[in-house]
């Protein structure tokens, strides 16, 4: 009988804190499409500049049905 109960609390507690988790999660948009393209992609280029690349990694992002750029001076540490 303790075990169940025991159990029961642990069960408890992940499912609390897994909708805590989830909650966080929706608060903070995901940048990570923008940034992968800054990062990996537009600014490996022998004459990117930040500014080239944030418009287009921003509309490639939304073609592929990803956010594009989030945040007006985020450039994804360039």
């Amino acid at each position: 009988m303790a075990c169940a109960k025991a159990l029961t609390l642990v069960l408890i507690f992940m499912v609390v804190l897994s909708s805590s988790l989830q909650a966080d999660g929706a608060e903070r948009p995901n940048n990570e499409c923008f940034c992968m393209c800054m990062i990996d992609q537009c600014m490996q280029g022998k004459d990117a500049s930040r500014e080239k690349c944030q418009d287009t990694c921003d509309k490639s992002c939304r073609e592929a049905g990803h956010l594009g750029r989030i945040d007006e001076s985020d450039y994804c540490g360039y």
